[in-house]
């Protein structure tokens, strides 16, 4: 992520729609508000994290205009004896 001097900002916690809403246009509608309010409060670019244990993020987060730009990696440190 780039320092929000630079005009950036990242969503700490979006959430997500409920799975009956899920193919009605609820998680555009959050995206779009969101995109919204940072464009009002003067910020240039916004980037997502999602968990890619689900199936349907990313062919959203591609579909509501957000493009990949880097790859993240996750490790749980395990307990030493």
């Amino acid at each position: 992520m780039l320092p929000a001097a630079l005009g950036g900002a990242e969503a700490a916690a979006l959430g997500g729609a409920e799975a009956a809403a899920l193919g009605r246009g609820v998680g555009h509608a959050l995206v779009d508000a969101a995109l919204t309010w940072a464009h009002d409060h003067g910020y240039q670019w916004v980037s997502v994290g999602f968990e890619t244990a689900n199936p349907l993020s990313r062919p959203f987060w591609l579909n509501t205009g957000f493009r990949p730009t880097g790859y993240g990696l996750f490790r749980v440190i395990e307990p030493r004896r």
